[in-house]
């Protein structure tokens, strides 16, 4: 990451860190294929930083867009503190429903003023996303 970062002139942060709903460590399975990485009971302790945390440290006011793949996590980082999303313009996310309460954690992301538009209803390959409403 810092590589890309740095070859594109691209200004950022890199956290080392797993997103979650608070901070604390957590242990962090990780795999030879990056997508198979996950939270688990067993593997590497790592910290994990919150949305909140991330806003404070950086003084973020607004994203733009937040892409989120972290591999069945998302029920932890929903199920956490979520007033971020109301200064959250767009949302891409990959949820895992057989992991997650997908119907619930689609909700309760919508009930934040962001309009749910399900996987592969654009295109046969678009991702869940929402998007706020004006």
């Amino acid at each position: 990451m810092r590589q890309n970062l740095e070859v594109n002139g691209i200004i950022g942060h890199v956290l080392e860190a797993t997103i979650g709903p608070k901070e604390a460590m957590a242990r962090f399975e990780f795999s030879e294929l990056s997508n198979l990485g996950k939270l688990s009971e067993k593997g590497s302790l790592v910290p994990m930083i919150s949305v909140g945390a991330i806003i404070n440290r950086f003084t973020v006011t607004r994203f733009a867009l937040v892409k989120i793949d972290i591999e069945g996590g998302e029920q932890q980082l929903f199920d956490g503190p979520i007033e971020w999303l109301t200064n959250t313009d767009a949302i891409i996310i990959e949820f895992h429903p057989s992991i997650v309460d997908y119907p619930r954690l689609t909700m309760r992301v919508s009930s934040q003023g962001l309009r749910y538009i399900p996987a592969g209803s654009i295109s046969l390959d678009n991702m869940d996303c929402f998007t706020r409403v004006k």
